[in-house]
């Protein structure tokens, strides 16, 4: 009977050889695919937080166009609107509003995102 053992013996040590070699094969590309999903989630990110820095750009000279078009438009009525001056206050401070408030608004909402993207 102790002929059987060594071969017994050998045979174990080869499979927990076997196993181990499995194991670290495993291991091995489950980090290499965590790194790339990783990686890929990073640029998507990367990505997303460049087209806001974009859009935001875009919405700033936007706002900068309508801020200048407004103070024309407001010149020209501030004109006309010389006989009642509570009138053309009261409308240059709601514009006024109006562009400061959704400007506030905008910088909050672009604050958020680059800080939880």
């Amino acid at each position: 009977m102790g002929g059987f053992r060594t071969p017994g013996q050998a045979i174990h040590g080869t499979l927990q050889l076997v196993t181990e070699v499995i194991k670290s094969c495993s291991e091995y590309f489950a980090g290499l695919v965590m790194e790339a999903i990783s990686a890929t989630i990073s640029t998507f990110f990367d990505f997303l937080k460049g087209s806001v820095t974009g859009f935001a750009g875009i919405t700033t000279s936007a706002i900068v166009g309508l801020v200048e078009k407004t103070k024309t438009s407001l010149e020209s009525v501030d004109g006309l609107l010389t006989d009642y001056p509570e009138v053309s206050k009261g409308f240059s401070e709601m514009v006024y509003r109006i562009v400061n408030n959704t400007w506030n608004d905008f910088k909050d909402a672009f604050e958020y995102v680059t800080e939880n993207a």
